[in-house]
């Protein structure tokens, strides 16, 4: 109760309505049942963008209700029909036993820590995924590239939500060590999806306690099939090699390290990896087909983020993208054009050599021309223009011609589809 009561204060104080008659309040009421808070406010931000833009010619709390119509009118059609289940938060028996043998084998962090299970008390809609703050397009690398590791310069978010620049090694452990490999954009869309998938099973995650009762650290952990993420990846079809190469992936997002050089900073450095294990249990199920299931266990620090909101949810579309240059622009651009947006501002530009520098891009020959820049680059934006950034706003994207370099500029757009909400008979 004292939940709605904030977030009905919010949508007085963003819609400057002095009071909300019963029936906006009712509808809003079971707006946050049927989709949850998180999906209610992020339209009462989509509000505030179009009140800030001068757009509004409704009332802003007209405005506010339309978008919250057409998230209901979605969320209806996209509700899966009777005679089909949807995705499950908790397993079957069968699945709970083999949870259990995964416990057996789980290596002891301290002979006498505590873990305690636990589930996100206000999750993440799942209709989106949640990107972690500070985590871009130069954390990954287009799949041509040979180098096995590389120094990269980065924009950190502390635990407290600071931002500070250091340098990242991709693909060793230590500056100097065995090279490992450097994460592709295959492993990105993988660690999107995992995420996605954390979001849709309750966001459940644990609690790691000293014996004395202190928290000494949180861990995300999913549960799920090879089959439930070759679905949520849209692999059109799914056998033994398509398997491995899901499970591969899996490992290399394990094993393939970060090193964080903070040594100008604080005098040191981290190193890391995004998830901190992968188990796997192969097994017959009810219906006589062999499945895979995966206990995956995000690194504490992805985990810590995503626990306390350091991210930003995203619209599935990201995952689906085929063009890996279009990908990890997407990936770059998109925060930074919102964070211009929430100012006012609905206008990113970057030339393209500053773009190839910014996302980290393998060296490459049509890096030193302008007319073959703007040529992979127009490729390449033709995959990601016009999609969805948010369920009210998309991606428009193009190359103009600039002083002495071609730029990339960006803006954001509302969806066309609007829905009219009438307040006196409370009818979409």
């Amino acid at each position: 109760m004292a939940e709605l009561e904030s977030i009905l204060e919010k949508i007085k104080k963003v819609t400057k309505s002095k009071d909300l008659n019963d029936k906006t309040v009712r509808f809003i009421q079971w707006a946050v049942k049927e989709i949850g808070p998180d999906r209610v406010m992020a339209q009462l931000s989509d509000t505030e963008d179009i009140i800030r833009s001068n757009e509004v010619k409704t009332t802003p709390i007209q405005v506010f209700i339309g978008f919250l119509s057409e998230v209901l009118d979605i969320q209806k059609k996209s509700k899966p029909k009777s005679d089909k289940k949807p995705i499950k938060t908790y397993f079957d028996q069968d699945q709970e036993s083999l949870i259990n043998r995964f416990e057996q084998l789980e290596i002891a962090r301290s002979v006498d820590d505590v873990q305690e299970d636990s589930l996100m008390e206000s999750p993440y809609a799942d209709s989106h995924f949640p990107v972690i703050a500070g985590i871009d397009a130069s954390w990954f690398t287009l799949a041509n590239n040979r180098d096995k590791s590389d120094k990269v310069k980065i924009i950190l978010r502390t635990m407290n939500g600071d931002k500070i620049k250091a340098s990242m090694v991709r693909g060793r452990n230590r500056p100097n060590s065995e090279e490992k490999g450097i994460l592709t954009v295959y492993h990105a869309k993988l660690f999107s999806a995992l995420t996605l998938a954390w979001v849709q099973k309750g966001s459940p995650y644990r609690k790691i306690k000293s014996k004395d009762g202190n928290l000494k650290y949180v861990e995300c952990v999913l549960y799920i099939t090879a089959r439930e993420l070759a679905h949520i990846l849209r692999w059109k079809s799914f056998g033994g090699a398509d398997l491995n190469r899901l499970t591969d992936w899996l490992d290399h997002l394990h094993t393939r390290p970060y090193y964080l050089d903070l040594k100008k900073i604080n005098g040191k450095g981290y190193n890391f990896k995004i998830l901190r294990d992968v188990n796997l249990i192969d097994y017959t199920n009810k219906q006589g087909r062999q499945e895979t299931l995966y206990e995956v266990i995000f690194h504490p620090y992805i985990s810590g983020l995503l626990l306390d909101r350091r991210a930003a949810t995203r619209a599935q579309d990201l995952i689906y993208i085929d063009n890996q240059l279009g990908f990890l622009t997407k990936f770059h651009i998109e925060p930074r054009l919102l964070s211009r947006f929430k100012q006012g501002k609905n206008h990113y530009d970057k030339t393209l050599t500053n773009l190839i520098e910014a996302m980290s891009l393998p060296k490459a020959s049509w890096h030193k021309y302008p007319s073959q820049r703007k040529q992979v680059f127009e490729k390449a934006i033709k995959h990601i223009d016009n999609t969805r950034i948010t369920e009210n706003q998309i991606l428009r994207v193009s190359i103009k011609k600039g002083k002495t370099d071609y730029l990339l500029v960006a803006h954001v757009e509302r969806r066309k589809k609007e829905l009219s909400y009438d307040l006196k008979e409370g009818k979409s």
